[in-house]
């Protein structure tokens, strides 16, 4: 898939992250990510020319699971952004409103974060964004649209786009393998 020449002020993403796994019999335990989209390797995502779509002022909103989170650090990183703070900390909760029980490595995971880091500078235009989001867990990895809409409240109505997007949003541009893309550029 391509990227376009576009610039981007804002890349929002939810990296497909290849777990590890355990070992013998539980090999096979953590990659329930599998079975819902294509996983990549640390290395194939660090590959990927992010830098290429960011502007040279420009936000990275990146999703990352709690085990995976010193991979989010280094992912940050090689696309060229400077980690800044947690953006969001979403607690999971089912339909009924009682908290998510996934699965976890050693504790039963129930939240996921955001994390985020600037290339450049960029200016907050709200303080009113709160950084806890509590919402009903969806599809699998299907994050919260609030955290959207947060983003946008934050830094402004600049241009953006959503990495591994899992739904096309009004206002974004979006580039995955779960729907049509908007722009065309290759990045793996």
């Amino acid at each position: 898939m391509e990227l376009p020449d576009k610039k981007y002020d804002i890349i929002y993403a939810d990296p497909p992250w290849k777990y590890g796994g355990g070992k013998g019999k539980n090999s096979k335990k953590w990659g329930n990510s599998l079975s819902a989209y294509s996983c990549m390797k640390l290395t194939d995502l660090k590959n990927m020319p992010v830098e290429t779509i960011a502007s040279d002022n420009c936000a990275l909103f990146m999703w990352v699971t709690l085990p995976m989170l010193n991979e989010g650090l280094e992912l940050m990183n090689a696309w060229g952004f400077k980690y800044k703070t947690t953006a969001f900390v979403w607690n999971k909760i089912y339909e009924n409103g009682k908290p998510y029980c996934g699965m976890g490595y050693w504790t039963r995971s129930g939240s996921e974060i955001c994390i985020l880091g600037f290339r450049g500078k960029m200016k907050r235009i709200s303080t009113r964004v709160y950084q806890v989001i509590t919402s009903v867990v969806k599809r699998h990895s299907e994050k919260p649209d609030e955290a959207r809409i947060r983003i946008v409240e934050l830094v402004g109505d600049l241009p953006r786009i959503e990495l591994f997007a899992r739904n096309q949003i009004d206002g974004w541009d979006v580039w995955g393998d779960q729907t049509p893309p908007t722009i065309q550029k290759e990045l793996c």
